[in-house]
């Protein structure tokens, strides 16, 4: 029984700092200097982490890097799809309030960017995302791209536009 009491712990301390337990992610930690030992926790003048959050096809859908804002606030960047898979929305990265490097819900974390965008920037920079339009074909071509902040939106007429030939 001591064994037991014992192993459980030691365990519990490691599952209580876990990222997520729904969530498949992936934690990149980036020395800053040469080391002989290994740094079990390393600090942020030590170590920057990343955290890379995945659906569950596998594609990315959060980029968080721990406490790397001026403030120490975790950097968060959402990553979305449309219904085919198509990232057409890439969103600016945020300084969010937390600083734990965990999953955050994009329900809650969309709206805390357009919202942040706006208490720092006004409207200006109330559309914090660049766009895609495709054509309507499987090969699924760029036909504009439109870049962050209302002057440069999608249907402002200052996207990039492309335009396909073929040779003769």
């Amino acid at each position: 029984m001591k064994k037991i009491t014992s192993l459980l712990l030691v365990l519990f301390p490691m599952m209580a700092i876990s990222q997520t337990v729904t969530q498949n992610y992936i934690k990149a930690i980036t020395y800053k200097a040469p080391t002989q030992t290994p740094i079990v926790s390393p600090t942020i003048t030590q170590a920057s982490q990343n955290t890379t959050y995945f659906d569950g096809l596998g594609r990315p859908v959060q980029q968080v890097q721990f406490q790397q804002s001026a403030s120490g606030k975790d950097i968060v960047t959402p990553i979305e799809y449309d219904a085919f898979g198509r990232q057409l929305k890439e969103y600016l990265p945020f300084a969010s309030t937390q600083n734990t490097s965990n999953y955050i819900d994009p329900a809650t974390l969309v709206p805390d960017l357009i919202t942040q965008y706006k208490t720092n920037y006004g409207t200006i920079n109330a559309n914090p995302f660049s766009e895609k339009e495709l054509e309507s074909s499987p090969l699924n071509r760029v036909l504009k791209q439109a870049a962050p902040g209302n002057d440069w939106k999608s249907g402002s007429g200052h996207e990039i536009k492309m335009d396909m030939k073929c040779s003769r």
